[in-house]
């Protein structure tokens, strides 16, 4: 019988390890983006004042925005993400351009994506200010482990007439195959203001996923 319960034990053992070794780790179909919806810190409450965007690295004027600040900004209750929370980003009082972009290690998948295994699944809210044609791109680069790139996947811009003139953030989302040899992924947005002396890009609720293809 004891060795009947070390053979149990052995395979038990073996299961963990296979499990554990497999090149799919467990954040496939899980958010990889951090701070994707601008709720990691407080938010500005009239758009001038600066706020941090954790897990960010910015350039500009870039804000993150409470919903319904001051200055004419979007309130709860304008069209946008049904789970909006209490923040979302923006381009900052003044300046024609800002971005922000953070870095993602997506290595450990190595060998399902070099089998062209995997597709990366990247969505999010892009919207601006009524009439104005401020706007925001969202993009997701795939870079080799030199930093060469690979392929691109955007979404938006959203004009002011995708928006019909309104104060409000549309949802869009794109999927792509992750090209052979990607080991980086480098999420980026960029705020462009055309019109007032607000950069009134908006953006929420951004998600980027890789999920294994049925086979």
């Amino acid at each position: 019988m004891w060795i009947t319960a070390v053979l149990l034990l052995l395979v038990a053992l073996l299961v963990i390890a296979v499990r554990q070794c497999r090149p799919t780790g467990p954040d496939l179909n899980q958010n990889l983006i951090v701070n994707g919806d601008a709720e990691a810190g407080p938010g500005s409450s009239d758009g001038t004042k600066p706020a941090p965007a954790p897990g960010w690295q910015t350039t500009g004027l870039f804000n993150v925005v409470q919903y319904g600040a001051t200055n004419g900004y979007p309130t709860a209750a304008a069209p946008g993400p049904a789970n909006r929370g209490k923040n979302f980003f923006t381009g900052g009082p003044d300046g024609a351009l800002a971005s922000a972009a953070q870095r993602i290690d997506i290595s450990k998948h190595a060998a399902a994506i070099d089998a062209a295994a995997l597709t990366c699944h990247f969505s999010g809210y892009l919207g601006g200010y009524a009439e104005q044609n401020d706007h925001v791109a969202a993009t997701a680069e795939f870079l080799a482990a030199a930093g060469t790139k690979l392929g691109t996947v955007q979404l938006g811009p959203v004009s002011a007439a995708d928006r019909q003139q309104q104060i409000s953030l549309l949802f869009r989302s794109a999927a792509a195959t992750v090209p052979r040899g990607t080991r980086m992924i480098v999420v980026t947005l960029t705020m462009t203001r055309t019109d007032g002396q607000a950069n009134d890009g908006y953006a929420d609720n951004l998600v980027l996923t890789l999920e294994r293809k049925k086979e």
